[in-house]
């Protein structure tokens, strides 16, 4: 008899990891608390994913003229409205080159960075793997929320064992599910993750840690040019005075898709603020808003495991999420495949067969997103003027922004440290925090890079308290 899964969530993570096991031969039921329509269960607005990953996830990957994207999946007329269309999953615009300016637009990074993304529809996706995930085998079932765990929820990790699930569905009536392996894939709210009462596995994300987004798609008109002209080039604005960023990009010569992100404590309005400020100082940018709208995302550190006997956490619900983007696909997908694979090879679903889950991510892209965490975390201290002399100086550039969206962590170069020491004579402060911000990078690295391959207690908690 087949194994029985239960996943909580269809989203982007939850979906993946379905299909996934299903066509392994599992049994798989996701559970959705909201209606099964692609607008209620994502936003309708597009999101950046590199294009090994959607090989990876089994999306078809657009051909490329050098200019755009073109052929099958490639919306060709933004002027149609957008449906969730799982056959129009891409726009056709396509980034190479990311301009990089300070908060005033005049400096400009000497080396712009190389993006490499695809922007997909997240409607069109979520149909898109809806279908997979169904033609697979999946059995979804929606206006069901999972509310509760099964199982011993207390206790050292090693006593913690999960057996199902309890499900409510639209008239209230509870159901309890029975369960071979319960996945969490609810997203940033990590509904089931902390249920369990173990600090290691069930805490609750840090609330200082989420961060606001908000994105508009507008008419463009690049004929109306005057002295406050916004650069017609995708680019990258950074503001620290709002702890924030803006992000540009043209669907065509008169689309124009426009975001920021704020972190931390800032107000959430600041991110439309920041948005509607730069719509209201361009005229070229049109007052009517064709689509968009705002989000909450969160860029920290995951808990210590992802894993305990009977149950495992994916995507944005155990922090797989590159905290140098507002966007987290990639992240989610690259969890959820490594997940299915471990699932896959298991012997069983107990603790000590899964803890290589927690290790592979941990060590592999777990460490740098941690690294970059930690290093954006304290540059996050800049001020607008300091940005300026960064990007003046060469400090702060494209090559290095380049890593940083592509989820790798990298220390500074033997020409990047001789540039710090000259920009330190005449800057000793600012060229003083962004040598320890990689200092604490590469040390959070080295330190997730060092995770205990095996469960073992005395082992694991050795690993806990190097942290501390």
């Amino acid at each position: 008899m087949a194994k029985k899964i239960g996943i909580a969530g269809a989203g982007p993570a939850g979906l993946l990891v379905a299909k996934e096991l299903a066509i392994a031969g599992f049994e798989v039921h996701v559970y959705e608390s909201k209606q099964a329509n692609a607008h209620v269960l994502s936003h309708n607005w597009s999101d950046a994913v590199e294009t090994d990953m959607l090989f990876d996830a089994g999306f078809p990957v657009p051909e490329s003229n050098g200019l755009y994207f073109e052929g099958a999946g490639v919306r060709m007329d933004e002027d149609a409205p957008y449906t969730g269309d799982p056959n129009l999953l891409y726009e056709r615009h396509r980034i190479s080159q990311l301009a990089v300016y300070s908060p005033d637009y005049k400096s400009k990074a000497i080396v712009d960075a190389d993006f490499r993304h695809v922007f997909i529809d997240r409607q069109a996706m979520i149909s898109y793997q809806t279908k997979q995930a169904i033609d697979a085998g999946v059995q979804i079932h929606y206006d069901m929320q999972v509310v509760h765990l099964l199982g011993t929820l207390e206790g050292a990790l090693s006593d913690i064992c999960v057996t199902g699930l309890t499900v409510q569905d639209k008239d209230g009536v509870h159901t309890d599910i029975l369960a071979d392996l319960v996945i969490d894939a609810t997203g940033q709210d990590a509904v089931l993750r902390t249920q369990i009462d173990n600090e290691h596995i069930g805490s609750d994300f840090d609330q200082t840690l989420f961060g606001y987004v908000f994105r508009t798609v507008r008419k463009f008109d690049p004929s109306r040019i005057d002295e406050s002209q916004i650069p017609c080039v995708e680019h990258y604005r950074l503001r620290s005075t709002t702890n924030s960023y803006v992000f540009v990009h043209f669907h065509d010569d008169d689309i124009i898709d426009i975001g920021s992100g704020v972190r931390d404590q800032v107000p959430k309005n600041v991110a439309k603020e920041t948005v509607l400020q730069t719509v209201r100082q361009y005229p070229q940018i049109s007052e009517e808003e064709r689509r968009g709208g705002e989000g909450r995302n969160l860029k920290c550190l995951p808990p210590n495991t992802l894993v305990c006997s009977g149950f495992m956490v994916v995507g944005h619900a155990g922090a797989q999420m590159n905290p140098t983007q507002g966007c987290g696909i990639a992240a989610s997908w690259s969890g959820a495949l490594l997940l299915a694979q471990i699932v896959r090879e298991a012997a069983d679903f107990s603790l000590e067969s899964l803890w290589i889950y927690n290790y592979r991510w941990m060590s592999g892209r777990g460490a740098h997103y941690a690294a970059l965490f930690e290093k954006t975390r304290r540059i996050a201290v800049y001020r607008n003027e300091d940005l300026n002399l960064l990007l003046q100086n060469n400090i702060m550039n494209g090559l290095a922004l380049t890593h940083d969206y592509h989820g790798l962590f990298v220390n500074l170069t033997s020409d990047e440290m001789r540039r710090l020491e000259d920009f330190r004579k005449h800057q000793p402060t600012l060229a003083q925090i962004w040598i320890d911000a990689y200092d604490a990078a590469q040390k959070t690295l080295a330190y997730y890079l060092d995770y205990p391959k095996t469960w073992d207690a005395p082992t694991f908690n050795n690993w806990i308290n190097r942290n501390k």
